[in-house]
């Protein structure tokens, strides 16, 4: 199975084929209650956000996607403070380009 390429304009397939990829390449792991509906946040949340917060393995997960991508930036539990400064000052940013236009 190769290593799938980024291109932005189907980033979803791109996070998918990828942690299928992780999961299948994976063999100590094992399947748990919730990892399907966890699988398919991760999918939409790094393909579709700016900022996404999942739990710490599927953080490692995503972070781990190959490179070059514009995935979105992950957090994790312990991490919701620097996500929430992080959405201020993309705000800030917004509102600087906003008015320059």
């Amino acid at each position: 199975m190769p290593q799938p390429q980024f291109d932005p304009l189907r980033a979803a397939t791109f996070v998918r084929a990828c942690l299928m990829r992780d999961l299948i390449c994976d063999s100590g792991y094992q399947i748990r209650d919730g990892d399907g509906i966890d699988f398919h946040h991760a999918v939409i949340a790094s393909a579709f956000a700016n900022f996404s917060a999942l739990d710490k393995q599927w953080k490692r997960r995503v972070e781990k996607l190959p490179k070059p991508n514009t995935l979105s930036r992950v957090y994790y539990e312990h991490e919701l403070e620097a996500m929430v400064t992080d959405i201020e000052l993309g705000l800030v940013q917004l509102k600087a380009l906003w008015r320059s236009m």
